[in-house]
């Protein structure tokens, strides 16, 4: 979550294990903005110990996220660093559709880290710091 906040976001987990309330996310921090990360049980496994199978996955607790999110990540191909910058993607990429449409322009953008568009030394990121436009 470190990175997360790093970007802006109060982010939280909201772990439901010991309850039978569907919406308890909502309950507990009715959030401006739901983002449903997933991943199969296989690559769950595969990044931390788990005592639970498939049936968990499927309960009603998390279906209800799961319908009510604002946004929807599958994160079985991601590393832990590459889900932020995933997620800023998909957010903006409805703005940038937007901005595309309205003003007949094309645009594409990049989420990195501040640090790394400093100090990154491949041709994108020189030509970006030389010729791009700061907003």
């Amino acid at each position: 979550m470190t990175k997360e906040k790093a970007l802006g976001y109060n982010a939280r987990h909201m772990v439901q294990d010991h309850s039978y309330v569907p919406d308890m996310w909502r309950r507990f921090t009715n959030p401006d903005l739901l983002i449903y990360l997933d991943a199969e049980l296989s690559t769950i496994a595969r990044r931390r110990r788990i005592s639970w199978g498939e049936r968990y996955l499927a309960d009603e607790r998390l279906r209800h996220a799961r319908q009510h999110c604002d946004l929807y990540l599958s994160t079985d191909d991601l590393t832990e660093e590459e889900v932020p910058e995933r997620v800023e993607r998909e957010r903006l990429s409805e703005v940038i559709w937007w901005l595309a449409l309205q003003h007949g322009v094309v645009l594409s953008v990049l989420p990195v880290d501040e640090k790394v568009f400093e100090t990154r030394q491949k041709p994108l990121f020189l030509n970006v710091r030389r010729e791009g436009i700061v907003i």
